[in-house]
């Protein structure tokens, strides 16, 4: 089976055999085909035509075995030689191939996918909460799962206000989270599943084409038959990416999910007489791919399009909402160590985690690996600007919960001191804190995408 990693050795043949073609299309079809020259016979004289190398370079040189007055040399000799046909031939086989050079690498888009898993299964909902909302599977699942059974020992409408927003709310958003990032994942999967179509379907054009052009030479004519089939493998992203399962719930948070577009697609035929009608039918061919990858492409984009607007417009499922936790009298506490085990250690490190995968969403960043020739599918980088928008989109949401769980962790702390201990400093870092919760996070995911806070962080609270 030929393969597109053979390129080099696929357009030599196919050059070698394109210009045996013409060359059979000469003269009435006098010339004969030998494996190193061609040969024709005029009166008493042999003339010949040094043949190309399997490499399609060389050939071209015309000689003559007997006198020349014995027969009437080739009208092309006459004109000025082969050599200069020979090398428009492989000027024209470069020409069609030249886009097709340098398709996205499979190998390089798999190793993008599984930077997306990375944050995918750090995201994934495995663990529950009381409310029944998922959480992250891996260790946020675990934080925040201690972080409940630790507030069941205290009540109050400062532990209640800290509930509704660290308990309910962090793990919805994580969920959201979660299907941001299959909707990212899945979009590459899927580039990777299309090129790595599309790759052997180039390399299998080239070398039907190269037989085709083989028959032309030695005198038949007839169809070039093809089976085109680059369609429908981009809706697999989310199969490729999650085996199959999705969030059941992600219609609610704006999300939609690649459907099947798979239908049946007829056999392209054309015509393969002569080696003109070779050369144009070689073109159509590969048209026809092209416009099959582009159009899986646009699909792609758009749903990327629909995504970022769909999960815009549910913000709600993707922010916290944005309140201090205040202090009460009415509270109990049974343990002051499970509070500080709560604010010092549990939700630290929940927002050590999220920081930690908002680093590795860079690894699901496009970049050059969906590059190719600008004539190719929808453009030189594909949909590679909506997947990265995406991307930067989970980055600044996952840095803004960040920021939400230490600043509410400050805050849960410093209400706790204030209610126990009277504590004025306490009281007055508290109200700043305050004012410093209530105008939000330096990061705004709804903006323009940036690797940097929008806003300088307010007083000594950490982005």
């Amino acid at each position: 089976m030929p393969s597109y990693r053979d390129l080099d050795v696929l357009v030599g043949r196919l050059k070698q055999s394109a210009i045996d073609a013409w060359m059979g299309g000469l003269s009435g079809g006098q010339w004969m085909l030998r494996p190193a020259r061609y040969e024709m016979l005029s009166g008493s004289a042999i003339y010949f035509v040094t043949r190309p190398g399997s490499d399609g370079e060389g050939g071209g040189l015309f000689g003559c075995e007997t006198p020349e007055t014995l027969g009437t040399p080739p009208d092309l000799e006459r004109a000025g030689g082969y050599e200069a046909q020979f090398a428009g031939i492989r000027a024209t086989i470069d020409t069609i191939v030249e886009p097709w050079r340098f398709l996205p690498d499979p190998n390089e888009i798999a190793a993008v996918v599984e930077s997306c898993k990375d944050v995918t299964v750090k995201l994934a909902g495995t663990a529950t909460t009381s409310a029944g909302e998922a959480v992250g599977g891996g260790n946020l699942g675990g934080f925040l799962k201690s972080i409940e059974q630790t507030c069941s020992a205290m009540s109050g409408r400062t532990i209640d206000t800290f509930k509704s927003k660290f308990i309910n709310q962090l793990g919805r958003t994580i969920e959201g989270f979660h299907a941001v990032s299959i909707v990212s994942g899945a979009a590459v999967a899927g580039q990777g599943a299309l090129w790595k179509e599309a790759r052997t379907t180039v390399a299998t054009i080239l070398d039907n084409a190269r037989g085709k052009f083989d028959l032309v030479a030695q005198g038949y004519g007839g169809y070039w038959t093809e089976t085109i089939k680059a369609l429908g493998w981009v809706w697999k992203g989310v199969e490729l990416f999650t085996g199959g399962s999705i969030p059941v719930k992600a219609a609610s948070l704006g999300i939609q999910f690649l459907q099947s577009n798979v239908r049946d697609i007829p056999d392209v035929v054309k015509g393969f007489e002569t080696y003109e009608r070779g050369v144009t039918s070689l073109v159509e061919m590969l048209d026809v791919l092209n416009s099959q990858i582009r159009s899986e492409e646009q699909v792609v984009k758009d749903n990327l399009l629909n995504n970022l607007d769909g999960i815009a417009r549910h913000k709600t499922s993707y922010d916290l909402t944005q309140f201090p936790i205040p202090p009460d009298s009415d509270v109990i506490i049974v343990n002051r160590d499970l509070t500080h085990g709560i604010a010092r250690t549990h939700m630290p490190l929940i927002a050590d985690e999220l920081d930690a995968i908002a680093t590795l969403t860079f690894g699901g960043l496009p970049g050059q690996a969906l590059l190719r020739d600008d004539r190719i599918g929808i453009g030189e980088r594909g949909p590679s600007s909506e997947a990265g928008r995406l991307q930067y989109l989970l980055y600044e949401l996952l840095k803004d919960l960040a920021w939400e769980v230490r600043n509410g962790a400050r805050n849960l702390e410093l209400a706790v001191a204030d209610i126990l201990d009277h504590d004025e400093s306490a009281a007055r870092e508290l109200r700043e804190l305050e004012k410093v919760i209530e105008a939000g996070s330096p990061y705004d995911p709804w903006g323009e995408p940036t690797l940097t806070p929008r806003r300088p962080s307010r007083g000594p609270y950490p982005v």
